[in-house]
Parts: structure tokens; C-alpha cells; sequence
């Protein structure tokens, strides 16, 4: 099965990635820098430092996982609070994990109307490749705007 473009559906590639692996488990990936283990805490506390540490940690995660699951769940929020540094560590997780064959949610809870929900969409899925590959597989959305 696939899309009318010839390319498979996100839902046809995870079901083959579960498949592949033999279950059907999804890791989240969730990096609060004062949660390291003691080793990956950077001395340096500042935005750069901080997305160093969060994105060495979270390559070690891929590492221990790829084979294993089929899929990870990667929280964005973790990465962008360290500003262009953690979008830019964010990128390079995100182009790791789709290395490793491995499927793809990008926890970014998107959900706004109008030009937003455009910008969001095309931030995350848009046609050109961003400077570390072509992003997410699925993403979270949170459609839920109150009374």
C-alpha cells in the first residue's frame, strides 16, 4: 500500500517495522538535562551546553534501542527550551533515529488554526529536507484550544 505519490504510508512502514523487530513498542524519549545520569550532566549550564548533553543522551538511547523497538517517540519541548542550539540538537536525533531505521513521532503537540497550523505542518513535514534529513514520521497534536 501507499500514497498516491508511490510512497509507502507512515502506518504501512511501522507495521513493517514492527514486524521486523517482533514488537510493537514505542520509547519516548523525554531528555531533562537534570535528569542525567551524573556523567552526561554538562559543567557548561549554558543553551549550548545544554543540547550537547541532552542530544548525547539521546543518541546513546537509539544506540541501546535500534534493533530492538521499531519506533521512538521524541519529545521536542526537551530540545527547543535550549533555543537554536536544541532545534539544531533536535534535527540531528531526528536524522540519527531515521539512520537507524527506526519510526518516528515527534512529541510536538502542534494544534493551531489557520496560517499557525500552515507554518506548524510545514516546520514539521514540509516538502524540502531540513540541515539534518527529513524529519518525523508521525507527530502529536493537541487539538484541544479550551472553552
Amino acid at each position: 500500500m501507499g500514497d498516491n505519490r508511490g510512497v509507502p504510508h507512515a502506518a504501512d512502514r511501522l507495521l513493517a517495522a514492527i514486524d521486523r523487530v517482533g514488537s510493537p513498542v514505542c520509547v519516548g524519549i523525554d531528555p531533562v538535562l537534570e535528569r542525567l545520569p551524573a556523567a552526561l550532566r554538562p559543567a557548561d549550564r549554558s543553551p549550548k551546553g545544554g543540547a550537547a548533553a541532552i542530544r548525547a543522551f539521546s543518541l546513546g538511547v537509539l544506540d541501546a534501542v535500534s534493533g530492538v523497538v521499531p519506533c521512538v517517540k521524541i519529545q521536542s519541548a526537551c530540545f527547543e527550551r535550549f533555543g537554536s542550539y536544541g532545534v539544531e540538537a533536535l534535527g540531528q536525533v531526528l536524522d540519527e533515529a531515521g539512520q537507524r531505521s527506526l519510526e518516528v513521532i515527534l512529541d510536538a503537540k502542534r494544534g493551531d488554526i489557520s496560517l499557525s497550523a500552515e507554518h506548524y505542518a510545514s516546520a514539521v513535514f514540509g516538502d524540502e529536507p531540513g540541515p539534518a534529513g527529513p524529519g518525523p514520521d508521525w507527530v502529536t497534536v493537541n487539538s484541544y484550544f479550551g472553552a
